[in-house]
């Protein structure tokens, strides 16, 4: 149960962090503001895939 916490916690703060340091919403234009959303969802993904590989093999390993 704590793995899961912590890992939680992790995706929040990684993803939140990225979200504040891009500000898609403090463009005037949509255009603008959906090329800076698509930014952002590329540069997650990675991340994301890093993070929940990482912490999928601590929860099989502890499952076992």
């Amino acid at each position: 149960m704590t793995v899961l916490l912590v890992t939680v916690i992790l995706f929040g703060t990684v993803f939140g962090f990225l979200q504040a340091s891009l500000d898609p919403e403090s463009h005037k234009s949509s255009l603008a503001m959906m090329f800076f959303l698509k930014i952002e969802i590329k540069d997650s993904l990675p991340i994301g895939a890093i993070i929940g590989m990482i912490f999928g093999f601590i929860v099989e390993y502890l499952r076992q």
